[in-house]
């Protein structure tokens, strides 16, 4: 079964379907992915995984929401995580990316 960790991501996840202005909540994901990260055999390959699950969710919130400042403030905090891995990607395997 999921963990603590993946329990924690699932019941987040349905606040912030309900009540998507929730600091707290996004505060305690941010917390667990973070947490995740660290324990990673491929951070690079967890992190790339992690950004599309969380931009999904987002985009499924801000259709419903769509002036929820602390969601607005997740998903730019988790865009630019998507950025940086792939800016390190480009820098450590400039091979994949040249054409």
């Amino acid at each position: 079964g999921r963990g603590l960790r993946g329990r924690m991501l699932d019941a987040t996840a349905c606040v912030l379907l309900l009540c998507p202005d929730r600091g707290t909540a996004w505060a305690d994901r941010r917390r667990c992915l973070l947490d995740a990260a660290k324990e990673a055999l491929d951070v690079h390959r967890y992190w790339i995984g992690c950004c599309g699950r969380e931009l999904d969710l987002l985009n499924l919130i801000v259709t419903r929401s769509s002036k929820a400042p602390t969601s607005w403030a997740h998903r730019k905090w988790i865009s630019e995580k998507f950025i940086r891995i792939h800016d390190d990607s480009v820098r450590t395997h400039p091979e994949n990316w040249e054409k």
